[in-house]
């Protein structure tokens, strides 16, 4: 959306979009896994159940994740560029900018923290 002198305005919505991603990616990979462990090991056998068939299922949630938060990234940016000279909201578009940024910095660490905890578990019961 422009305004009169042709910068963007950063809508408020946006700045839900990185904290959803990395919410619904959380919870995406733990049930993948969740469900994967339950399904394939019993108590006596969890030492044999890998986790290595259900790698490529996490990368992949979180790449889509991962895409979603550089979106909102990009629209954020869009704010910083060009802040409107007069008017009641020139002050909102940067600040709403930066602060969907740092979200979504925030956001994309802890989604690569989430994921990475894939890596370093080799089966169900640790």
């Amino acid at each position: 959306m422009n305004t009169a002198d042709g910068s963007k305005n950063v809508p408020l919505w946006l700045l839900g979009v990185p904290v959803s991603a990395w919410a619904l990616h959380f919870l995406a990979v733990y049930v993948v896994a969740a469900v994967y462990c339950a399904k394939n090991a019993v108590p006596e056998t969890a030492m044999a159940t890998p986790l290595s068939s259900v790698r490529w299922p996490i990368i992949v949630i979180t790449l889509a994740a991962l895409a979603v938060d550089a979106v909102a990234a990009w629209r954020a940016r869009a704010g910083l560029k060009d802040a409107p000279a007069t008017g009641s909201r020139s002050g909102q578009n940067p600040f709403l900018g930066s602060v969907t940024l740092m979200l979504c910095a925030l956001s994309a660490a802890a989604m690569v923290g989430v994921a990475t905890v894939s890596l370093f578990f080799g089966d169900c019961r640790q």
